[in-house]
């Protein structure tokens, strides 16, 4: 919270928060040691449900060309992943979270190349 994030986040200690406007909204890109990273958007929220934002996050990630399933689907977020082949696969996440009338959505960093493991570790540690 000390970043301007209106949210806390379970992250390392000397994580690198970088803060800029984006298109109405804020954008927070979390960097930090042993590939801990995640971007945080922060908008006006369009509606109180949650679900209903995950729901539509969910129909973006299906459009991606190397979508390949969701490993994990919850009300506020999930994890999926992407093939590129039979060997190459990548993971990512989505998880909202409403709050005093904003729209919260953290996600992998843009560009990231996750493994199972790192997405569901940085999944797990957000919010409810």
């Amino acid at each position: 919270m000390q970043y301007g994030l209106p949210v806390k986040i379970q992250a390392p200690a000397n994580i690198e928060v970088n803060r800029s406007p984006f298109s109405g909204s804020e954008e927070f890109q979390l960097t930090g040691p042993k590939d801990y990273g995640m971007t945080v958007l922060v908008l006006d929220a369009t509606t109180p449900n949650a679900t209903e934002v995950k729901s539509e996050l969910e129909e973006l990630v299906k459009r991606g060309k190397y979508f390949s399933d969701f490993i994990v689907s919850e009300d506020d977020g999930f994890v999926y992943r992407i093939s590129i082949d039979s060997l190459h696969a990548v993971y990512g996440f989505r998880k909202v979270k409403i709050q005093g009338g904003k729209q919260i959505i953290f996600q992998n960093p843009y560009m990231s190349k996750l493994t199972e493991e790192q997405a569901r570790r940085l999944y797990t540690s957000l919010p409810e």
